[in-house]
């Protein structure tokens, strides 16, 4: 099912990650009429408002040390003598941070709507007016002073100095806000937002570094209700480099990766997702 729009030579390799995203195409068993009335609603606010950028479950292996050894591969060591391997670790140590990094910022996000604004301002070092300024924006996801944004047009860095400046275009999608991939050459952020990087930054990371889009807006979201079996079909496209389980997560409000614990506890949840392997995705 594959149709070939056109061919070109190149004078670069085609690597990994140079597609463009990944389609999905999932199926959600054991949906009740009001769950599917549910999961649609739920799917417009996405839709509208976006998820946040979180690295999958996937991302992280299993085992108590499982840090530790990700941090070490990631400040040098050989931890393994497979270079893959060491370098797929030394990746889930920046994946960690930067999970860490946007727990914090998704938290100020919320914040913002029931916090006392003194205590508010206080905690965040952030002035009344830049508070006002983050109040204006319309995203779930607020943007600070010293935020590195991403200019999608001309694929370029930005760095917020004036709040009220990004407020359009960042409404609009132009500008995409950004999170660091620990490294010695990252662009890191100024100001009240690289305060809170600062706290996920490791200097002693011998890898170069990059940076992340913090929340995305998944595309081409299609949803059929299959009554008669019980069966929530569901399609999407996500960017390059997000999970679909963190959609799932965000649908159903809760953890894909407690699936087969949260089976025992089948009354408390939404839904159930489908073990068996016919979910399936495309590159794009």
């Amino acid at each position: 099912q594959i149709q070939i729009l056109g061919s070109f030579l190149s004078r670069e390799k085609l690597n990994i990650g140079d597609l463009k995203g990944n389609r999905f195409k999932i199926r959600l068993r054991d949906v009740t009429p009001a769950a599917a009335e549910k999961l649609d609603k739920v799917l417009t606010e996405i839709v509208r408002q976006g998820v946040p950028n979180y690295f999958g479950y996937q991302r992280f292996g299993q085992g108590d040390n499982h840090f530790e050894k990700a941090q070490e591969a990631a400040h040098g060591s050989k931890v393994f003598k497979d270079r893959r391997l060491n370098k797929l670790m030394s990746n889930a140590f920046q994946s960690y941070l930067f999970n860490d990094w946007l727990v914090e910022r998704v938290e100020l996000s919320r914040e913002l709507d029931y916090m006392d604004l003194d205590a508010f301002e206080k905690k965040w070092g952030l002035t009344a007016e830049e508070v006002k300024q983050l109040q204006a924006q319309s995203s779930i996801f607020k943007v600070l002073p010293g935020d590195v944004m991403l200019d999608v047009m001309n694929n370029k860095w930005v760095n917020v100095k004036d709040l009220p400046s990004v407020k359009k275009p960042y409404k609009e999608r132009k500008l995409q806000p950004t999170g660091m991939l620990v490294g010695k050459k990252a662009w890191r952020s100024r100001g009240a937002a690289g305060a809170i990087e600062a706290r996920h930054d490791d200097d002693e990371v011998a890898m170069a570094g990059e940076r992340r889009a913090a929340w995305i807006y998944p595309k081409e979201i299609k949803s059929t209700y299959i009554k008669k079996e019980s069966i929530y079909e569901l399609s999407f496209a996500l960017p390059k480099g997000a999970y679909a389980t963190i959609l799932l997560e965000n649908l159903a409000n809760r953890d894909v990766e407690s699936v087969h614990e949260v089976k025992k506890m089948k009354a408390q949840t939404l839904v159930k997702f489908d073990d068996e392997d016919d979910d399936e995705d495309d590159d794009y």
